[in-house]
Protein backbone atom coordinates (compact mmCIF):
# COMPACT_ATOMS: atom_id res chain seq x y z
CA UNK A 1 0.00 0.00 0.00
CA UNK A 2 2.83 2.75 0.99
CA UNK A 3 4.91 1.85 -2.74
CA UNK A 4 1.12 3.03 -4.53
CA UNK A 5 0.83 5.56 -2.52
CA UNK A 6 4.36 7.25 -3.13
CA UNK A 7 4.34 5.72 -6.93
CA UNK A 8 0.87 8.14 -6.93
CA UNK A 9 2.32 11.27 -5.38
CA UNK A 10 5.20 10.86 -7.27
CA UNK A 11 3.28 11.13 -10.50
CA UNK A 12 1.61 13.74 -9.24
CA UNK A 13 4.87 15.48 -8.49
CA UNK A 14 6.13 15.06 -11.89
CA UNK A 15 2.48 15.81 -13.51
CA UNK A 16 3.06 19.73 -11.73
CA UNK A 17 6.40 20.03 -12.55
CA UNK A 18 6.11 18.98 -16.38
CA UNK A 19 2.62 21.68 -16.40
CA UNK A 20 4.99 24.51 -14.55
CA UNK A 21 7.71 23.89 -16.94
CA UNK A 22 5.65 24.19 -19.97
CA UNK A 23 3.76 27.11 -19.55
CA UNK A 24 6.19 29.00 -18.22
CA UNK A 25 9.72 29.24 -20.17
CA UNK A 26 12.91 29.47 -18.61
CA UNK A 27 14.72 32.87 -18.82
CA UNK A 28 17.73 30.47 -20.75
CA UNK A 29 14.81 28.71 -23.02
CA UNK A 30 13.79 32.62 -23.85
CA UNK A 31 17.16 33.51 -24.98
CA UNK A 32 17.48 31.21 -27.12
CA UNK A 33 14.32 31.82 -28.89
CA UNK A 34 15.43 33.41 -32.03
CA UNK A 35 14.24 36.71 -32.42
CA UNK A 36 11.92 37.90 -35.40
CA UNK A 37 13.36 39.02 -38.75
CA UNK A 38 12.92 42.02 -40.39
CA UNK A 39 13.41 43.38 -43.73
CA UNK A 40 15.50 46.07 -44.33
CA UNK A 41 16.59 48.97 -47.20
CA UNK A 42 18.49 52.44 -46.78
CA UNK A 43 16.93 54.80 -44.68
CA UNK A 44 16.46 57.35 -47.64
CA UNK A 45 14.55 54.08 -49.80
CA UNK A 46 10.77 55.13 -51.33
CA UNK A 47 9.71 51.67 -49.76
CA UNK A 48 7.55 51.30 -46.51
CA UNK A 49 5.99 48.58 -46.49
CA UNK A 50 5.72 45.29 -48.96
CA UNK A 51 2.99 42.89 -49.59
CA UNK A 52 4.20 39.28 -48.97
CA UNK A 53 4.19 38.43 -52.70
CA UNK A 54 5.98 41.45 -54.06
CA UNK A 55 8.43 40.06 -51.19
CA UNK A 56 8.55 36.89 -52.55
CA UNK A 57 8.89 37.97 -56.25
CA UNK A 58 11.46 40.11 -55.07
CA UNK A 59 13.65 37.62 -53.60
CA UNK A 60 13.08 35.58 -56.47
CA UNK A 61 15.00 37.68 -58.73
CA UNK A 62 12.09 39.72 -60.18
CA UNK A 63 12.29 43.58 -59.39
CA UNK A 64 9.95 46.10 -58.03
CA UNK A 65 8.85 49.01 -60.13
CA UNK A 66 9.07 51.05 -56.74
CA UNK A 67 12.32 50.86 -56.80
CA UNK A 68 13.27 52.20 -60.09
CA UNK A 69 16.51 50.03 -59.98
CA UNK A 70 17.38 47.50 -62.49
CA UNK A 71 19.85 45.56 -60.24
CA UNK A 72 18.15 45.06 -57.06
CA UNK A 73 21.12 43.43 -54.54
CA UNK A 74 19.73 41.01 -52.41
CA UNK A 75 21.39 40.63 -48.85
CA UNK A 76 21.43 37.25 -47.53
CA UNK A 77 22.30 36.53 -43.79
CA UNK A 78 23.97 33.33 -43.12
CA UNK A 79 22.75 31.04 -41.60
CA UNK A 80 19.70 29.92 -39.77
CA UNK A 81 18.09 33.25 -40.50
CA UNK A 82 18.97 32.68 -43.94
CA UNK A 83 16.99 29.24 -43.60
CA UNK A 84 13.84 30.85 -41.39
CA UNK A 85 13.47 33.08 -44.37
CA UNK A 86 13.60 30.80 -47.37
CA UNK A 87 11.13 29.05 -45.80
CA UNK A 88 8.95 32.09 -44.59
CA UNK A 89 8.97 34.36 -47.58
CA UNK A 90 9.60 31.35 -50.17
CA UNK A 91 8.41 28.63 -49.01
CA UNK A 92 11.87 26.28 -50.02
CA UNK A 93 14.44 25.19 -47.94
CA UNK A 94 17.45 26.89 -48.73
CA UNK A 95 19.19 23.92 -50.69
CA UNK A 96 16.14 24.92 -52.87
CA UNK A 97 16.56 28.27 -53.23
CA UNK A 98 20.53 27.44 -53.89
CA UNK A 99 19.36 25.49 -56.76
CA UNK A 100 16.75 28.07 -58.34
CA UNK A 101 19.94 30.71 -58.31
CA UNK A 102 22.03 28.19 -59.74
CA UNK A 103 19.71 27.52 -62.54
CA UNK A 104 19.55 31.44 -63.33
CA UNK A 105 23.15 31.48 -63.16
CA UNK A 106 23.91 28.31 -65.77
CA UNK A 107 20.88 30.37 -68.01
CA UNK A 108 22.53 33.70 -68.29
CA UNK A 109 20.45 35.42 -65.66
CA UNK A 110 22.82 36.39 -62.62
CA UNK A 111 22.64 35.83 -59.25
CA UNK A 112 21.21 38.80 -57.48
CA UNK A 113 21.97 37.59 -54.02
CA UNK A 114 24.69 38.77 -52.18
CA UNK A 115 25.63 36.66 -48.81
CA UNK A 116 26.90 38.44 -45.53
CA UNK A 117 28.52 36.32 -42.61
CA UNK A 118 26.56 38.70 -39.80
CA UNK A 119 23.63 41.41 -39.56
CA UNK A 120 26.28 44.10 -39.25
CA UNK A 121 27.37 43.39 -42.75
CA UNK A 122 24.22 43.31 -43.51
CA UNK A 123 23.20 46.31 -42.53
CA UNK A 124 26.76 48.10 -44.23
CA UNK A 125 25.57 46.53 -47.16
CA UNK A 126 21.81 47.86 -47.62
CA UNK A 127 22.75 51.15 -45.75
CA UNK A 128 23.73 53.46 -48.03
CA UNK A 129 22.11 52.05 -51.44
CA UNK A 130 18.57 52.03 -52.29
CA UNK A 131 18.79 49.05 -54.55
CA UNK A 132 19.74 46.51 -51.88
CA UNK A 133 17.39 45.04 -49.67
CA UNK A 134 17.67 42.84 -46.98
CA UNK A 135 16.71 40.96 -43.60
CA UNK A 136 18.52 40.40 -39.73
CA UNK A 137 17.15 39.96 -36.68
CA UNK A 138 15.00 42.45 -35.66
CA UNK A 139 17.19 43.35 -32.62
CA UNK A 140 20.02 44.45 -35.11
CA UNK A 141 18.47 47.21 -36.46
CA UNK A 142 20.69 49.89 -37.47
CA UNK A 143 20.66 53.67 -38.13
CA UNK A 144 21.38 53.44 -41.28
CA UNK A 145 18.42 51.33 -42.39
CA UNK A 146 14.82 51.48 -42.17
CA UNK A 147 12.57 47.99 -41.36
CA UNK A 148 9.80 47.40 -43.67
CA UNK A 149 6.46 46.78 -42.56
CA UNK A 150 5.37 43.34 -44.51
CA UNK A 151 1.44 43.96 -45.27
CA UNK A 152 1.04 46.96 -42.62
CA UNK A 153 2.48 44.11 -39.98
CA UNK A 154 5.51 45.19 -37.94
CA UNK A 155 8.03 42.05 -36.73
CA UNK A 156 6.05 42.29 -33.45
CA UNK A 157 2.86 41.11 -34.46
CA UNK A 158 1.59 37.93 -33.79
CA UNK A 159 0.79 37.43 -37.67
CA UNK A 160 4.04 38.82 -38.73
CA UNK A 161 5.35 36.74 -41.80
CA UNK A 162 8.85 36.35 -40.39
CA UNK A 163 7.88 35.70 -36.90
Amino acid sequence: MRYAGTCAYLAWLLSGALVWAWADPSPDQQARRPQPLVVVVDRDSPLEDISGADLRALFQGYGLPQLRATNIELVYLRGEAEDRFNEAVLGLPSRKVREYWLKKVFQGEGDARTHCRDAAAVLARVGGNQAAIGFVPAGAVGPQVRALTIAGRGPEAPDSLLR
